[in-house]
């Protein structure tokens, strides 16, 4: 997965994750992928999060001056495969991202409007959305 967002220039400048062995193993396999480490916050709180949990998560890495140009979110399903289909509720184009369950190295790539601390239908617009082949 790190070298398919190599590919797609989606290299992440800073990533929030769940603080769950299997997200600091993808971290670290990423990383190896992007050929790069970018900044990371592990957080407990994103363990079996809510779609509404994580997006607090996402609107507080953006908020401030030094929010990330680029963030990867690595989280755990339904909440995150919800958040996705939720936001991508609001994209003309690609096919909407299935409503719950990604496998192991689906991602979604989201272009955010404004300044990212406002994250929602209105200001996400999906770029690009893969499942493992």
């Amino acid at each position: 997965m790190g070298t398919r967002l190599a590919e797609l220039d989606a290299l992440p400048d800073r990533v929030l994750s769940s603080s769950a062995i299997r997200c600091r193993e993808t971290f670290e396999s990423l990383c190896i992928g992007m050929k790069t480490r970018p900044p990371v916050d592990f957080e407990d709180a994103l363990y079996n999060s809510s779609p509404d949990e994580l997006l607090r998560g996402l609107e507080a890495c953006f908020a401030g001056d030094d929010g990330p140009e680029t963030l990867l979110l690595l989280a755990h399903n339904p909440g995150v495969s919800m958040l996705t289909f939720d936001l991508g509720q609001g994209t003309d184009g690609d096919e909407p991202p299935p409503r719950a369950g990604f496998a192991p190295a689906t991602f979604a790539l989201f272009d955010i409007d404004e300044d990212g601390s406002s994250v929602s239908r209105r200001t996400a617009r999906l770029r690009h959305f893969e499942r493992p082949a």
